[in-house]
């Protein structure tokens, strides 16, 4: 809503500049001494009308194309043809107002580039546009109508050239290769549409009725019939908006879809990438993960101070939970004793399944705070009924990083595996330090 308020008010914005600007022009070309009657007035107010209500819409229009035009969802080469075709239809709008002969009347040639003369460059571009909505199988007439109108453009600007007057006298053949080609390009428009394309429908619309206010500003030129030169094809900018709305409806929906896919995808490859990381039968960390994870920890203690220490839990004497009661209880023991160990850590100290009945946690605090997590640890095990069968035990060895001593994570395992090995030899259900027993 608030994007619709900012677009409204621009266009309110920009509509106020060029009336303003017109009625300053209005005043400046004459003399003070000169009067002008209320009739005059009248119809330079009236003339103005249609490009103070065009002008800046086309305008609007083109700058909402250049800023979707850099989406990677845009149909680029529709949006080019949409930019040059409102581009070229402000600058003839402001040709057809009488602030052009204020700004351009001391410019050679101003009169056919910013007068009639861009009104050849309309349909081309309106064409364009045309085109690249029809499938392939409608596209050959148009290109017909195209290349006449292309031809018709160059013989008034070689006329103009020559003798100043190509403009003009290129005027009734602009006018019934109007009439022709907008006919044939509605009615492959019409095909298209009835074949199930909703953009040649709004398109379709848009053609027809800036043929037919063509159609009329010329009838009213040939004949004479408006005691004032006001345009109705100014007003056709307005038939072009339901084309946009669903052209940028279909774009943005087309965003939010990619988005969509692009979150699901992510969360994906997230849900994969985790996987991939989580042992299945005890859905702890696994290995991978955790030689990620200690080259970071080391990192933090080398760079920012943390203590870092490492403790390895091994189940004593799992084998024989294998051997007599058979692996299925062995699995339940290394799932039951995994649960057990992670009820008493939080997400700051990561367990990690090394291999077998080993498993490793981190734990960023000194030796001592380690070892007494251990001893708590093992107190845990000990007391938690994760066998029917038989009690379970486990030993720990305790490490802890040495900031500019050591220089790998495999000393930091080493010194923890063998503190490990000493716990087994004491008689094991006891923790082990780099320099100390708690049993």
């Amino acid at each position: 809503m608030k994007q619709w308020r900012t677009v409204l008010c621009l266009l309110f914005f920009m509509s106020a500049l060029w009336g303003l600007a017109s009625a300053a022009e209005q005043a400046l070309p004459y003399p003070l001494e000169t009067k002008i009657d209320a009739r005059q007035v009248w119809e330079i107010f009236l003339a103005d009308l249609p490009h103070v209500f065009s002008g800046p819409v086309a305008a609007l229009l083109m700058m909402i194309l250049v800023v979707y035009y850099f989406s990677p969802m845009a149909w680029k080469q529709l949006y080019l043809y949409g930019i040059g075709f409102f581009f070229v239809f402000s600058l003839w709008s402001f040709g057809g107002s009488s602030i052009r002969g204020l700004l351009m009347q001391r410019v050679e040639g101003g009169s056919w580039l910013f007068g009639q003369g861009l009104q050849y460059l309309l349909p081309i571009f309106l064409n364009l546009m045309a085109y690249e909505v029809l499938d392939e199988r409608f596209r050959q007439r148009i290109q017909w109508v195209l290349m006449s109108f292309t031809v018709l453009m160059v013989m008034a600007l070689l006329g103009e050239l020559a003798n100043g007057f190509g403009i003009v006298a290129c005027q009734p053949a602009y006018h019934a290769l109007l009439l022709v080609g907008g006919v044939i390009v509605c009615a492959d428009l019409a095909r298209a549409a009835a074949a199930g394309s909703a953009y040649c429908h709004t398109m379709m619309i848009a053609v027809a009725v800036f043929t037919a206010l063509q159609l009329w500003d010329g009838f009213v030129l040939y004949t004479h019939q408006a005691a004032f030169p006001m345009l109705l094809t100014p007003f056709s900018v307005y038939a072009f908006m339901p084309f946009l709305l669903h052209m940028l409806y279909d774009q943005m929906s087309g965003e939010r879809e990619f988005e969509l896919a692009t979150n699901e995808l992510a969360d994906v490859i997230a849900a994969e990438q985790e996987r991939s990381e989580i042992d299945p039968l005890t859905s702890c960390y696994n290995r991978a993960k955790y030689i990620a994870s200690v080259k970071e920890a080391i990192r933090r203690a080398e760079q920012e101070g943390q203590p870092l220490s490492l403790m390895i839990l091994d189940i004593d004497h799992f084998k024989s939970f294998n051997d007599t009661y058979g692996h299925d209880t062995g699995d339940i023991v290394l799932r039951n004793f995994a649960r057990t160990l992670r009820s008493c850590l939080d997400r700051t100290r990561p367990l990690f399944r090394w291999g077998g009945e080993e498993f490793i946690v981190l734990c960023h605090a000194p030796l001592s705070e380690a070892v007494a997590l251990a001893d708590k640890l093992r107190r845990k095990i000990e007391e938690t009924d994760i066998c029917d069968q038989k009690r379970v035990t486990c030993s720990i060895g305790v490490s802890t990083w040495h900031s500019g001593m050591d220089h790998s994570e495999d000393e930091l395992l080493q010194r923890a595996d063998d503190a490990l090995y000493r716990a087994k030899g004491n008689g094991r259900n006891c923790v082990f330090g780099e320099s100390w027993i708690f049993s």
